[in-house]
Order: C-alpha cells, then structure tokens, then sequence
C-alpha cells in the first residue's frame, strides 16, 4: 500500500483535534484497507472488490518491507489514550494491540520459509482462491485469467522461499510431505478443460454474452498451457528433486532453529494465556487423571 506510512502519520497528526474513537478506527480501517491490498487472496475470501486478479507478493523484499510496516500501527496505538475511549472502544483498543504485539514478536521465527506442507501452498491455494472467486461478469472471469497468468510468478516465489529454508534449516517434517507431489501434479491435466483450476470457464451465467464465452474460454485454456501447467511441473521437479530429500526427519516444533521459542510463541498466542508449553502440558495432564478417577468412580458406583 504506497501512502500506508503517509495516511499513518496524519491520523498520529490529528492528536489533539480528533476524538480519539475516532482515530482508533481511522487507524482499523486503515489496516483493513492495508490487508486488501498486501493479501489479495484474503480480500476475495472476504468479498472485497478489485484485487480478484492479483496475487500476494510473497518475495522476500515484499516480505521484509511487510515486516518493516507492522510498526506502523504500534506507532499510532501509542499515540492514541485508551482511557479516553469508551468501553467497547477500550476492548477493541485490547484486542487490536494484542494483535499488532503478537505480529512484531512473532517477525523472528521465519515461518514465511514454509510456504508449502500437506495442508497448504500454491498447490492447495490457487485452486482454492479461484473456486472463491466471484463469476458473474465477462470482467470477473477476465480476472480469473490474470490470476492464471501469475501463477508462475506464485510458484517462484514460492520456490525461492523454500530454498530459503534449506538454507537455514527450516522445513517441514519430511513425514508430513509425502503426498505434497501428488497434490502438485493435481493441478497438471493434458486438457485444459479437465483443470479444476479452469471450472469456472466450464459454464457462464447469461449476463456473460456468447460470444465472450468463446473469446474466455480460449484465453484461459491458453494460459493454462503456457503459464500454470509448466509452473506447478516446475514446482514438482523442485520439490521432488530438490526440497524433499533435503527435508527433516525431526517433527518437534522445537528441532527448528530458534524452536523452542517459537513453540512457546504460538502456544501464547493460541491459548491467550501467558502459560509455558510444559504448564499447559501439565494441566492435560491433571485433567486427564480427574476424569480417569471420575469414570473409575462411576463405575464403582454401578
């Protein structure tokens, strides 16, 4: 987002001539706005027009710039008086710097070098982003063909990524992968017309006129065979060739580098509880034993 930064200092500007709810939520919608723009991925899952043909930039300077801008919104939260806010107010106040925090304590662990596991990735993700997308206008399904045509673009981002994280250790569990080469070949068909990817071209709604129909359709089908097909073969020798048989056998969060850290991090920011791995450990296990002793005791009982 080009003016980010900009349209941050003039609500940091505003102190003393603005409510501060007011500028509490020039500061949300600022971020939302933000999102749209940096995830377009996320603004079509949300609805939000006029990023349906883009994207994420996920090079690494994008990625480091990103970094860079999560203190944009930590510097206008100082500026802002939580005591001058209303309840609500002060609970969203809460939450949203509780979000910003965990975004800035959690720039240290590299999980932007896992692009691709079992669940996730350009092999599971264009797919799942296009069948989201809306398709009721010749418009919409042009831009469908311009994601199509950055899936290249997707995929050696995506690479340069994991190559990333060969070079600092940070991978998934080998275990964990072994269908990822099949679900990269998924994506692969001899037919354009077979491509899950190129559904949406399959059947149009009547606002889309005949001859549009034939003009996108043949427009998809060729970027699918120039662009998608060649780029998920070449993510698929990669991770074939290169990724997996360098890949690690360990599967603990902490084998990583920095990873009993970055353990404790998410398990803070999952449980919302300041506790360690070990004392969340320790209360499952307590609760395991008093609802053993209570069972035991039912069945005494009858």
């Amino acid at each position: 987002m080009k003016d980010y930064e900009k349209r941050a200092e003039e609500i940091i500007a505003g102190r003393g001539s603005a409510a501060e709810a007011e500028r509490l939520h020039r500061l949300f919608d600022l971020c939302w706005r933000y999102a749209m723009e940096e995830y377009p991925e996320f603004a079509t899952y949300a609805g939000w027009p006029g990023q349906n043909h883009r994207w994420s930039d996920i090079s690494l300077e994008a990625i480091e710039r990103r970094n860079r801008e999560m203190e944009v919104p930590a510097r206008v939260l100082a500026t802002i008086d939580r005591g001058a806010l209303g309840t609500e107010d002060q609970l969203h106040f809460d939450l949203f710097r509780r979000a910003v925090e965990e975004s800035l304590e959690g720039r240290r662990f590299k999980g932007e070098y896992l692009p691709v596991n079992q669940m996730q990735g350009a092999q599971q993700n264009v797919a799942q982003t296009i069948v989201m997308m809306p398709v009721a206008r010749a418009a919409d399904y042009e831009d469908v063909v311009e994601r199509l045509r950055g899936v290249p673009r997707l995929v050696e981002q995506t690479i340069a990524l994991m190559e990333k994280g060969l070079e600092t250790g940070i991978t998934p569990p080998r275990v964990t992968l072994r269908d990822v080469p099949q679900q990269i070949l998924n994506q692969v068909v001899e037919h354009p017309a077979a491509s899950p990817l190129l559904r949406p071209f399959a059947r149009f709604p009547e606002t889309v006129a005949e001859a549009e129909r034939e003009r996108l359709r043949r427009e998809a089908d060729a970027v699918y065979e120039a662009d998608v097909s060649p780029a998920f073969l070449r993510l698929h020798r990669f991770f074939v060739e290169t990724y997996l048989p360098r890949t690690r056998e360990t599967i603990a969060l902490s084998d990583l580098p920095d990873g009993e850290a970055w353990y404790a991090f998410n398990v803070r920011q999952s449980t919302t509880t300041r506790l360690t791995p070990r004392e969340i450990h320790d209360i499952g296990l307590e609760e395991v034993r008093r609802i053993r002793d209570r069972m035991d005791a039912v069945m005494r009982e009858s």
